[in-house]
């Protein structure tokens, strides 16, 4: 169980053959609460990553903080997964030993990391495939071994950085009805980059719409949707509709 909050979050990079300073983030406050799914979208450059980056403990704020139950996040944590574009998978190693990778970090012996990461292969619908190698799947179940590994160290916050993006539209629609479920049955506290406007308003329990660079949240909306939700509610008036006000909001006509 986790509540995430930020205070007065700003982070500057400097770029050192200019001799300038770009600020990405500028005064960002929020508060998650636990087992809450939130969709982040905004423009390219927005800052969009680089706040799924801080909350991971990859990126530093120049100035504010990011806290997980009033505990200031300072570097990379055990109760934190990412979910990166590409699934980044090791070649070399068959699905369950991918799966089990991060359990193998934590220092859990090698059989123990497979028996737990089997439960999660099967959660994402790759029971069958523990012994295959990479090579051998799609593009969409390589994303469900990434998704696993995430899973396997069984984090309190899962931060998903655009994990379907580089699928086709069939694919990427049937992925969306699979990422609901696992995460209705683990239940973690969810946070998701994308720029898929309706994938956004389908996965999350809220949206949040930064502002261009630097980055603000300049709207969240709560999404009045049942769960489990169905790829035909993407065609209902409150679905369209409000997708039609984001999309104005972005200024995209």
């Amino acid at each position: 169980m986790s509540s995430l909050n930020a205070q007065a979050l700003s982070v500057q990079y400097q770029q050192q053959r200019l001799q300038k300073h770009i600020l990405a983030l500028d005064t960002i406050n929020f508060a998650v609460q636990s087992n809450l799914f939130v969709a982040i979208i905004g423009p390219s450059g927005c800052g969009k990553s680089t706040l799924l980056n801080v909350i991971a403990g990859l990126v530093p704020p120049t100035s504010g903080q990011i806290t997980i139950n009033q505990r200031v996040i300072t570097g990379p944590g055990r109760d934190r997964a990412m979910v990166f574009q590409t699934a980044a998978l090791m070649p070399w190693r068959t699905v369950i030993e991918n799966a089990a990778y991060g359990l193998e970090l934590q220092g859990i012996a090698r059989a123990d990391a497979q028996q737990q990461a089997k439960h999660y292969l099967d959660l994402t619908g790759l029971n069958g495939f523990e012994h295959s190698y990479p090579h051998e799947l799609s593009g969409g179940m390589q994303q469900r071994v990434n998704l696993a590994r995430a899973l396997a160290i069984s984090p309190n916050i899962l931060l998903l950085d655009e994990p379907l993006s580089a699928l086709d539209a069939l694919t990427r629609e049937s992925m969306q009805l699979e990422l609901q479920r696992i995460w209705l049955q683990s239940r973690p506290t969810a946070i998701l980059v994308t720029h898929d406007i309706s994938e956004a308003i389908f996965l999350a329990d809220e949206v949040w719409v930064m502002t261009p660079r630097p980055g603000q949240i300049r709207a969240r909306f709560s999404i009045q949707l049942p769960r489990p939700r169905l790829i035909s509610h993407k065609r209902q008036a409150y679905f369209v509709n409000l997708q039609e006000e984001i999309w104005q909001m972005l200024g995209i006509n």
